[in-house]
């Protein structure tokens, strides 16, 4: 008997582009806070003001911490569509989506299944962080669009046993120079450890040394020749040159180690000192609020592959090796990741496709086979979890929105209702699957509303937009508070003062951002405030959203004004 079909592909599908479209209208938001996706910003955007696509300046001063591909590719965006955040947000939010596209062909090439490749990819698209990070774009967005292409690729060229697949290996091999170029070396680990466990497990591990995997490496290293020629010129070159108060940085040692190992066994030039003894532990509660609404499936998949490998394993059998190579590619990098004391949430989205990978196999097993009851408790707990997480989000939202933002919540709340409706089914197979991606959706929509109250609050961003209405060309002299969102949203040459005998030295007129108790003690007469900004950080935002009158308390008070 033919084995019943719950939900159709079709069904899957709309669900993708429903929760990508959610996402996509995260772009237009602008950047704000103090933090790394400002700070990449502003370097992308030196790159395009001063034609310079070799060195990488924050500040007049050289940076090394980061190779050069996420802000080559950066400046293209702003070369093309002027210097914005939406500028710099689209390419990063394309790197996503083409993580989510293979991660729908490796899944469905693992387990010669296109119902596991659109699952997967729908859990890819609808986790809490991967959703976040689309529009919080760091390096990790550009990884994910490198690093899931050239394991498909590398999976094909190893499928295919002696054979050399020129295509497949040309592909892998640029993808993994992308990975490369975009963290380094470690990244080798996260493409190659799923394909070396395999390898170790079918006493095939001789693959390693055998000539199309030599070629393999050799030509990744040939590919990313010009991440290697721009640290030599602005490095090695350059011995007199002072980064993190040495002399004499090599660029090239530092890509090759510093960048990201010395990070992880604490001899690099950033280290941090204060270790938590708890933070063996840190990715496992992180994972587990990064990967909702999927992450308890996940963690009890875990525990059965896990058991399936170490007592029951068969060579022969095609989803036994696609499980063996998911959790080669996904345990090694998290327990790296765990082991160091450089840890911060974002890490583990680039091991998220392999998790959706192996969940999505287990739902398509329901979809697909009689023998599984609909009824299983987990199907049951996500359903739970949707409800619970719709009626805080919606609860929370009467609370914090004013009526336009209240407005679009309900409305897009009213939508997903309908959709449930639609989709109603006797099983809770499909609900299991629809409510919580409907839900992240709803959080989705929640958090870019509170991002939206954020921004009022941002200094620079609040700043910059007023003194861009001037058309002048003079200097904004950003005193003391080095304000990342001001220096990339200011059209005009942006300078960072923290001295008072330093700007009693510049040339007038120039516009002054300082706080506001500040103002009279620097002494500077012949002056016209254009305004008081009232800001904070967007974490002080997010802890007293409840609390407007805290919030108040919370804010330092900052003046604009034109020095004559």
């Amino acid at each position: 008997m033919p084995a019943k079909h719950y939900f159709h592909q079709w069904q899957i599908k709309l669900l993708i582009v429903i929760i990508v479209g959610i996402n996509f209208c995260g772009i237009f938001n602008p950047l704000i806070r103090n933090d790394d996706p400002a700070l990449y910003a502003n370097i992308a955007k030196h790159i395009v003001l001063s034609h310079d696509w070799l060195n990488l300046i924050f500040n007049n001063s050289d940076w090394l911490d980061k190779p050069h591909f996420p802000f080559w590719i950066t400046a293209v965006f702003f070369k093309i569509f002027g210097i914005s955040s939406f500028a710099y947000i689209l390419p990063g939010f394309l790197f996503h989506i083409i993580g989510g596209f293979y991660t729908y062909k490796l899944g469905r090439k693992l387990y010669a299944s296109k119902d596991v490749g659109l699952i997967a990819a729908l859990l890819y698209f609808s986790s809490l962080h991967l959703l976040i990070s689309a529009i919080d774009v760091r390096a990790e967005a550009y990884l994910l669009g490198s690093i899931i292409p050239a394991c498909y690729y590398w999976w094909q060229y190893h499928s295919c046993d002696n054979k050399l697949l020129i295509n497949k290996l040309v592909k892998g091999a640029f993808f993994t120079a992308l990975a490369l170029m975009t963290k380094g070396l470690f990244v080798l680990i996260t493409i190659f450890s799923g394909l070396i466990i395999v390898w170790l497990k079918t006493a095939k591990l001789k693959n390693l040394i055998k000539l199309k995997w030599i070629l393999a490496f050799c030509l990744s290293l040939v590919f990313i020749t010009p991440e290697l020629i721009a640290l030599y010129v602005q490095f090695d070159l350059h011995p007199e040159k002072i980064v993190f108060g040495h002399q004499g940085i090599s660029g090239i040692k530092w890509f090759f180690w510093g960048s990201q190992f010395g990070r992880f066994f604490a001899d690099g030039p950033i280290i941090i000192n204060h270790i938590q003894p708890w933070h063996y532990l840190y990715f496992i509660h992180t994972f587990l609020w990064a990967f909702l609404p999927w992450s308890i499936i996940f963690y009890y998949l875990l525990g059965l592959k896990l058991k399936l490998i170490f007592t029951r394993f068969n060579i022969n059998n095609n989803e036994h090796i696609a499980a063996l190579y998911l959790l080669g590619s996904f345990i090694p990098t998290f327990v790296l990741f765990s082991i160091t004391t450089f840890q911060l949430d974002h890490y583990t989205n680039i091991i998220m496709p392999f998790a959706a990978i192996l969940c999505a196999q287990w739902f398509a097993k329901f979809r697909n086979s009689e023998q599984y009851k609909l009824k299983h408790p987990l199907f049951y707990f996500q359903i739970a979890l949707a409800f619970l997480l719709t009626a805080i989000i919606i609860g929370l939202s009467l609370f914090i929105f004013d009526s336009q933002w209240l407005s679009l919540i309900l409305v897009v709340g009213l939508i997903g209702i309908t959709l449930y409706v639609y989709f109603w089914y006797k099983d809770n197979l499909i609900k299991a699957l629809l409510y919580p991606v409907l839900t992240t959706g709803l959080l989705f929509v929640f958090l870019i509303g509170v991002n939206t109250i954020a921004i009022k609050y941002d200094l620079g961003y609040q700043s910059a937009t007023l003194i861009n209405k001037y058309n002048n060309n003079y200097p904004v002299v950003d005193y003391a508070d080095n304000s990342l969102t001001l220096q990339f949203y200011s059209q005009h040459r942006y300078l960072h003062i923290n001295t008072n005998q330093l700007l009693q030295q510049l040339n007038r007129p120039y516009y002054l951002v300082i706080k506001q108790q500040q103002l009279p003690q620097i002494g500077i007469s012949n002056y016209v405030q254009l305004t008081n900004i009232e800001a904070t950080t967007i974490d002080k935002v997010i802890v007293n959203l409840l609390n407007p009158k805290q919030l108040n308390n919370a804010t330092t008070s900052y003046a604009v004004v034109l020095v004559k």
